[in-house]
C-alpha cells in the first residue's frame, strides 16, 4: 500500500488492522509512508522493517529487470516518478 500517509483518518486505521489479522499467517504487508508521519501510529506494535530509499541507480536496475525489453520504458518510468523512485 503506497502513500499510507495520504489516507483519510478512518482509512489510515485499515493497514494496522490488516497487519494484525495476517500476523499469524505466512504473509506480509508492504506499506510506504513518509518517515515520522503520524500515519505510522496505525501500525504501532507491529513488527516493522524500515528500508532505506532506493537511489537512481538501484531504481534503474529494478526497472530494467522488470520492464519489457527496451530502454524507453525504463526512462519513461523514471521520468514519470520524478525522483520518487
Amino acid at each position: 500500500m503506497d502513500d499510507v500517509h495520504r489516507l483519510d483518518h478512518l482509512s489510515s486505521r485499515v493497514p494496522g488492522l490488516l497487519a494484525r489479522r495476517v500476523e499469524a499467517l505466512r504473509a506480509g504487508l508492504l506499506l510506504s509512508v513518509v518517515t515520522g508521519h503520524p500515519a505510522l501510529a496505525a501500525v504501532e506494535g507491529i513488527d516493522t522493517l524500515r528500508l532505506p530509499p532506493v537511489d537512481d541507480a538501484a531504481a534503474r536496475r529494478l526497472l530494467a529487470d522488470a520492464a519489457p525489453p527496451g530502454r524507453a520504458a525504463v526512462e519513461e518510468a523514471l521520468e514519470l516518478a520524478a525522483g520518487n523512485s
